[in-house]
């Protein structure tokens, strides 16, 4: 929605005539498009006399960069910096497509350990206990730290498990979320730590350079990309 909503502001911005104008045009009939929304909010406030800042303020909570890069591209007629934000904004999607592709493959494997360890519990474990006792020896150990569904092996068995499904809800939050940091617990865990470092330092480079293209200076540029980021 953010990607469409640059489109629209670009085309807009490359229109002849006063921007809210060119807006209002744009976006005469209704839509549930967010984008469009966004849109037809700016031209509003553009029309009922508002500074470009102040029209440009709904998307603070939408985006923070573009937030602040915005009023500078509208006055400036900067379209090649709204281009750039909008490849930075590709970029971005294409991250978190890498990042969902790097984690789908331990996804699988701890789902069909799981699955493994449910047919091994409610099919094997019971015969072999059975097994074990007509012969009246002590079950091996392996399978006590797995027999999960016998509550005689708790909570020494339930380690395992607990162990798997919490795995899976980290890895199954940070591919539908799509924010996962190289810090966290998963990205140790799966190995992409070191991917997922560069990959925050990249989108501070990309940062640093919209706002250089805006003709901010070197040091204005990095305080606001510092604001601008999370702690993380």
């Amino acid at each position: 929605q953010l990607i469409e909503f640059c489109h629209i502001i670009l085309i807009v911005s490359k229109s002849e005539g006063r921007i809210s104008n060119s807006l209002s045009a744009l976006l005469t009939k209704d839509n549930d498009n967010k984008a469009f929304q966004w849109a037809q909010a700016i031209a509003q406030n553009l029309e009922q006399g508002h500074s470009i800042e102040e029209s440009c303020k709904i998307l603070e909570n939408i985006d923070p960069v573009l937030n602040r890069l915005l009023p500078l591209i509208l006055k400036k007629q900067l379209y090649n910096l709204l281009e750039a934000y909008i490849r930075f904004l590709t970029f971005l999607e294409l991250l978190k497509e890498d990042t969902k592709n790097a984690l789908f493959y331990p996804f699988i494997v701890s789902c069909l350990l799981f699955l493994s360890l449910l047919q091994l519990n409610y099919i094997l474990f019971p015969e072999m206990e059975k097994i074990v006792q007509d012969f009246g020896v002590n079950s091996p150990f392996l399978m006590n730290i797995l027999f999960f569904a016998n509550k005689t092996y708790w909570p020494l068995s339930l380690l395992i498990p607990v162990f798997i499904l919490l795995f899976l809800c980290l890895t199954t939050l940070s591919v539908f979320n799509g924010r996962l940091f190289a810090n966290s617990l998963i990205a140790k865990f799966t190995g992409i730590q070191t991917a997922l470092r560069l990959q925050e330092i990249s989108r501070i480079q990309h940062m640093i350079g919209l706002y250089l293209l805006s003709g901010e200076t070197l040091e204005k540029s990095i305080e606001t990309v510092a604001e601008l980021s999370t702690q993380k």
